[in-house]
């Protein structure tokens, strides 16, 4: 069986099955991660260093998780143990769905139905606005099921109050 490889495309081009997108302004992944969110059926895991207000707090992405919570999807976010103050952050709170790890968790990333994901390039935590790139999957199942492992895996061994699974 031949392996299929996604292409990587531009921003604001499209393609049917597999693709990865390289996003590197931050105006770009709030509108990507808010597109990413709303695709969600059944789940969505957000693991991140500080759920950085001005990303996070941004309009769509506190209406995608908030659309999604109302819905009954399984929303967990996993954050380092500096999470700035933002609306979302009530949000999941509110919702225990917010997990404060003892460290800041390796890898950030957004993984929706264990078929999307986002994952950002290694960065220091106070560089937040000037990630070198973010990596958006589409339709990539085995990526985002690895990322989904990890996320429960850093939930329960990294915090003092995992999340049921």
């Amino acid at each position: 069986m031949a392996t299929v490889v996604p292409e990587e495309i531009e921003v604001g081009q499209r393609s049917a099955g597999p693709r990865i997108m390289m996003l590197r302004r931050t105006k770009d992944i709030a509108t990507e991660l808010t597109e990413l969110l709303g695709k969600a059926e059944r789940e969505i895991l957000i693991s991140s260093g500080k759920l950085n207000a001005e990303l996070y707090g941004s309009r769509g992405i506190v209406e995608a998780v908030q659309d999604a919570l109302e819905a009954g999807l399984t929303v967990k976010v996993i954050v380092g143990p500096h999470v700035e103050e933002s609306e979302l952050k009530n949000l999941l709170e509110e919702q225990d769905a917010l997990r404060v790890l003892r460290t800041v968790p390796p890898l950030h990333f957004a993984v929706v139905d264990r078929t999307h994901f986002r994952l950002e390039d290694a960065h220091k935590l106070e560089d937040c606005q000037d990630i070198p790139s973010n990596k958006v999957g589409w339709d990539l199942p085995k990526t985002s099921t690895l990322l989904a492992r990890y996320f429960w895996t850093l939930s329960r061994i990294a915090s003092d109050k995992g999340f049921d699974v």
